[in-house]
This record gives C-alpha cells, sequence and structure tokens, in this order.
C-alpha cells in the first residue's frame, strides 16, 4: 500500500497541517499572532508535551515583554508542571522574578536552570540578579563563568567590566571594556564606559576617543553627550564642553546636571547672567546640593550675601560636610559681620579639607575656590581629532549589565 506523501510529512512533523499553523504563529515575530498561535497549541488536547511546553515559554516571554507579570508567571509555572527538568521554564520564571525586583526568587529559579543545563546564558542572567542585589562578588563569579562557557559573547565581558569598575578596578574594567569592543565593535556602551574608566586612570587622550566613538555610534544619547561633555572639561576643552551640554539641553529639555554643568563654565568665564540662569533651572528640575553650592558660589560673587546665604543653607541642609559649602559660608557671614558663625564654617572646612587653608585671608578667595578665569580670558575648545572608520551603529542598553538573551 502506498502512503500519500503529505500524509508522511505529517506524521514525521507530528503534528496536524493546524497545528502547523500554530507553530508558525507563535514563534512570529507579531505579538498578536504569536499570542493567537501559543494559545491554540497550548488549549487542543492533542498538542504534544513537548510543544505545548514550548508554546507556554513563548507565550510567558510575550507575557514578560508588556510586564503582564501574573500571566507569564502562570505559563512558566504550567510549563514546569508538565516538564519539571526543563531549564528554559525555570529560567524564564527567573527573568520574570527580576523583572519585579524579587532578585531572591530569581536567584533560585536562575539556580535551578543552572541545575539542570548549566548555560553561559543562565550564568549571566543569575550575575545580573546578583548585580542589581549589590552583591557584587557573586555577580563577578557568575559572568566569569558566563565567559568561560561561551567566550566569544561579548555580554559576560560587559557585564564584569561594568562591576570591576564600580569596584574602582579601572584597569581590569578597561580590559574587559576591550574583550566586549573586540567581538562587536558596535556595542556603544562599552565605549562609553571605557571612556570613563580611561579617564579614571589618566588615559585623557583614549577617554576622548572612546566618547566621540560612542556618541557616533548613537547620536541620539543623550547620557554619551553629557560623558563627552565631563571628558571635555576635564581635559580643559571648555568650549566642547559647553557645546556638549547645550546639545544635550536641546535634545533632552529636563536635564538638570547639563544645566548645571554648562552654568558651571559659565561662571569660570565670568558670564555671571548665563551661569545664574543655567543654575536657576537646575534647580527647579533637581534641587541638589551641589547645584545650591554653586548657586550660592555665584551669588556670593555678585555680592548678593543674603540670597547666597540661602542656597549655601540648603547646600548644607542636604550635605553638612560639604568643605567648600562651608568655607564660602564663613565668607558670606564676614560679610554680613557674622564673625562667630564665619569662624566655626572656616574652621570646620578646613578640618574636612586642609587645603582649603591656603586661600584663608586672600582677598580672591571666592575667585580660586570657583577657578574662575581672568577677566577677558577666552573659553578654549579644541577641534576634534580624526579616527579611523568604524562599523555601523547598532542600539546599546545601560546601566546595569546587559545582554540577556532570550532563551
Amino acid at each position: 500500500m502506498r502512503i500519500p506523501l503529505a500524509f508522511l510529512v505529517i506524521a514525521i512533523l507530528g503534528m496536524s497541517p493546524a497545528v502547523a499553523d500554530d507553530t508558525s504563529d507563535c514563534f512570529s515575530p507579531s505579538p498578536e499572532r504569536t499570542l493567537k498561535g501559543c494559545t491554540n497549541i497550548i488549549n487542543k488536547k492533542a498538542s504534544p508535551n513537548p510543544l505545548r511546553v514550548k508554546a507556554l515559554n513563548r507565550r510567558g516571554q510575550q507575557h514578560l515583554n508588556t510586564n503582564a507579570f501574573d500571566s507569564a508567571l502562570a505559563d512558566f509555572n504550567r510549563a514546569i508542571q508538565i516538564e519539571p527538568q526543563g531549564s528554559q521554564a525555570h529560567h524564564n520564571r527567573g527573568r520574570a522574578y527580576a523583572k519585579m525586583r524579587k532578585f531572591d526568587f530569581a536567584i533560585e529559579n536562575f539556580s535551578r536552570a543552572i541545575e539542570l543545563e548549566p548555560k553561559s546564558l543562565y550564568f549571566h542572567s543569575r550575575g545580573t540578579a546578583y548585580f542589581s542585589m549589590q552583591r557584587l562578588e557573586d555577580a563577578i563569579v557568575d559572568f566569569s563563568t558566563s565567559i568561560d562557557l561561551d567566550p566569544k559573547s561579548q555580554f559576560g565581558y560587559f557585564s564584569r567590566g561594568l562591576v570591576q569598575g564600580i569596584r574602582g578596578n579601572h584597569q581590569v574594567a578597561i580590559k574587559d571594556m576591550t574583550e566586549t569592543i573586540n567581538r562587536d565593535p558596535r556595542y556603544q556602551a562599552a565605549y562609553l564606559y571605557r571612556a570613563t574608566y580611561r579617564l579614571a586612570t589618566g588615559d585623557n587622550v583614549g577617554a576622548l576617543a572612546d566618547i566621540k566613538e560612542a556618541v557616533r555610534l548613537d547620536p541620539a544619547d543623550t547620557d554619551a553627550r553629557f560623558h563627552q561633555g565631563r571628558i571635555n572639561t576635564s581635559l580643559g576643552r571648555h568650549q566642547d564642553a559647553i557645546a556638549d551640554y547645550t546639545r544635550v539641553i536641546q535634545m533632552k529639555a529636563s536635564s538638570p546636571g547639563a544645566y548645571l554643568n554648562r552654568g558651571i563654565l559659565y561662571m569660570r568665564y565670568r558670564d555671571f547672567a548665563k551661569a545664574r540662569s543655567d543654575m536657576e533651572r537646575s534647580i527647579s528640575l533637581e534641587a541638589t546640593g551641589v547645584a545650591h553650592y554653586n548657586k550660592g558660589l555665584l551669588l556670593a560673587l555678585l555680592g548678593e550675601n543674603t540670597l547666597a546665604l540661602i542656597d549655601l543653607d540648603h547646600a548644607l541642609r542636604r550635605t553638612p560636610d560639604h568643605p567648600h559649602s562651608l568655607y564660602v559660608r564663613s565668607l558670606v557671614y564676614e560679610r554680613l559681620d557674622r564673625h562667630d558663625e564665619a569662624a566655626n564654617d572656616r574652621n570646620r572646612a578646613i578640618e574636612l579639607l586642609p587645603a582649603l587653608g591656603t586661600v584663608v585671608g586672600k582677598s580672591d578667595a571666592l575667585e580660586l575656590i570657583g577657578n574662575l578665569r581672568p577677566p577677558g580670558a577666552t573659553v578654549p575648545g579644541v577641534s576634534s581629532p580624526t579616527r579611523p572608520p568604524v562599523p555601523a551603529p547598532t542600539p546599546a542598553n545601560r546601566p546595569q549589565p546587559k545582554g540577556e538573551r532570550r532563551s
């Protein structure tokens, strides 16, 4: 007896034509088709359990993408009930708990997935959970294991480098970011963080090259442009830094740090009107101690002592042991003939930062503390160096360890 070819194909696949269509939908890139196709597979009595488990994992991932946590957990739980030894569902359930910031449950599930199948991805996911709990040593161990299991992947190197940078191990962090870039020259976040670490180690030229590459790879990334402004400031390229902060503000008007840093540079070059406007805008967005300190310093430079005192008081309420705020307030107290309070602030400031003793009694103490340039000084800026071409840009995420792929 000859069996029709179509029947043989269906039998080999182990499913009916309708189930085959559902499978195509379940694993399609369309969220609507995914939910519909996976649901059909899950609800069909004829669906074999291995296929049903795949559909539950897939539908659960889709629920997780939309933060439908209860629905996602229900699917992962059911997948585990059907196939208790399946590592994927345990990993996915860990991802759900991690996204819900229930990191203890996340680690428990990631650990179970690792017991069942020690995959690089699973160690990376658990390392990310440890990172979120500030368990940095555990995170490094897991990221290192992830690298050992998949040396070609950039994600483990990037995440481990990020943790090493947080711990202050900048040279080690630079090596990991370099390994990341070697594996993916378009990994924008790796350039951004390597720039920060290079600046911390005194490699100003390398830092500038890296931050420019980060900006080139993602011109819309305000974080990269903001850090470029900080690096240009550190290198004395103040005109370029002002341009960087201005661009950040144009792209994201609610950036208090960009207003504050640009205002500080305006103050250094005695453009007090622009400085005051920027500092007031920064404080309206986020009233930090450092913002109030700089505005208090500016007002003291302008001779507006009563107003300066208000801002300095605000600064010291937020950071009571900030030596510069204490010293500037001591100078303002002297102007207001409040000599005992001035002496108390001055003594405390010098106790906290002995270097401030070098400006005691100097008529230009405020200018020295504010690092003001001489009257008429021009704002320096250097044209950007040329660099070799690099591949086309791709998006990258920050600041957590990234690269978790879905299983």
